[in-house]
């Protein structure tokens, strides 16, 4: 719905990596570097090259074999009638030839991974796949893609894009740009809590947000209705990935 800013390089290391036959990578991330934005503006570009489509799967709710199966079958728009949902996505994904499927917020179901994609794969000589996740899969094949937060640059950008979203007449000038580059740092370059602290600009000035950003916790939430829970706030992104630890 909004501008795709940055990570150029990003987007051709998964189309070198693509043609080179890897045939499944992992775009692995700390939760708010954007990773499923990356994925996404990857998927638009390489429309014209899969002649079987290019698919896209939310898996943040998933988690057994048969949410998978569910959340592949929305993508593809189909109505899961087996008894065995995982034989009917296979065959759906067989039967799409040179497609490539997106995988998105695997990390919550990654034990399941090489029983699910490790069979798809082998059925599905054509087929590519492209997963986001928190960790590594450890499926054999497996390609990893480490996503880093943004450059510095990429980023000064990335807050500018947003803030005007909210404030037209925003614009980085001689008196704000210090301030702003010191908001981003602050921010680690983290992609999702840049764009949460750039829609703060509609009430606050760069320097009013730069003091503020000792609270960063309860300063950096999302007001669009439509953004998922655990990306709405600095902290709930924390949280799912707190959720997701294991005892030690």
């Amino acid at each position: 719905p909004d501008s795709f800013v940055g990570r150029t390089n990003e987007l051709e290391q998964l189309g070198t990596l693509l043609a080179e036959g890897n045939r499944l990578l992992t775009v692995v991330g700390a939760g708010g570097t954007g990773k499923t934005r990356l994925v996404c503006q990857f998927g638009v570009e390489r429309v014209s090259t899969y002649e079987g489509g290019v698919w896209f799967a939310d898996l943040s709710l998933a988690q057994n074999k048969s949410d998978i199966c569910q959340c592949v079958a929305d993508a593809f728009g189909i109505p899961l009638i087996s008894s065995d949902p995982l034989t009917q996505i296979r065959n759906a994904i067989q039967g799409r030839g040179k497609a490539l499927i997106l995988l998105d917020n695997f990390e919550q179901v990654v034990h399941l991974a090489p029983a699910i994609l490790g069979e798809w794969m082998k059925v599905a000589p054509e087929a590519r796949f492209v997963v986001t996740s928190r960790e590594r899969l450890r499926v054999t094949g497996e390609q990893l893609l480490y996503l880093d937060p943004l450059g510095l640059t990429e980023a000064i950008a990335l807050f500018e894009t947003r803030a005007r979203a909210v404030r037209p007449d925003f614009a980085l000038t001689d008196a704000n740009r210090k301030t702003v580059e010191e908001i981003v740092k602050r921010l680690d370059c983290m992609s999702l809590a840049i764009e949460l602290a750039a829609a703060r600009t509609a009430i606050l000035k760069p320097k009013q947000l730069l003091k503020r950003l000792s609270q960063r916790f309860r300063l950096l939430r999302g007001r669009d209705r439509d953004s998922s829970h655990r990306q709405s706030t600095l902290r709930n992104a924390i949280d799912w990935s707190w959720k997701l630890l294991a005892p030690y």
